[in-house]
């Protein structure tokens, strides 16, 4: 005969075997359900909108507008490049691309857009590094103004442009 203290001893010890199971099991099949329904979705070609509307597609991040080649003024100079685009936010920005930058002691360069007769400019902003990407004011015409002058400038205090294009290239316009 098995005392009465020993038999509860071992019904406890057989339940908490089985009980402490219970949870594994049961985690396990969420699981499996779970990532069943995600590997059935990505076969069926859905796209995992709630509707079964299809999901926006990202759109580009920017469109070219346009870009320019830079010719150097001087006659032994190196090409310089010039890219437009509009930005994702709706700003256009231009990115300029210069074979070199005069050292700082020496001055700056500046980046303008001017009309053909070079009798109107906008300066955009400086350049400090080979390449650099400028923001053009809101409401500026690019058709009004659709050259690219990169100036080489002096810390003299003097906002104009220098007289010293070092590249310059008309913006042509993408389709």
């Amino acid at each position: 005969m098995v005392p009465l203290a020993e038999r509860r001893a071992a019904r406890s010890a057989a339940r908490e075997g089985r009980t402490r199971w219970w949870p594994v099991a049961a985690a396990a099949a969420a699981g499996l359900l779970v990532g069943g329904l995600g590997v059935g979705l990505a076969l069926s070609g859905r796209d995992g909108a709630a509707d079964g509307a299809p999901v926006a597609q990202p759109t580009p991040a920017e469109e070219v507008l346009g870009d320019a080649r830079l010719d150097p003024v001087v006659q032994d100079g190196t090409l310089a490049r010039a890219e437009m685009r509009r930005e994702q936010d709706g700003e256009l920005r231009l990115e300029v691309r210069v074979p070199a930058v005069p050292d700082a002691e020496d001055g700056y360069l500046e980046v303008w857009l001017r009309d053909e007769a070079a009798s109107r400019m906008i300066s955009l902003g400086t350049v400090s590094t080979q390449d650099a990407v400028l923001t053009v004011p809101e409401g500026v015409r690019l058709a009004e103004y659709p050259v690219v002058d990169v100036s080489h400038e002096h810390f003299d205090g003097d906002p104009t442009h220098s007289g010293t294009s070092l590249w310059v290239g008309e913006m042509v316009r993408r389709s």
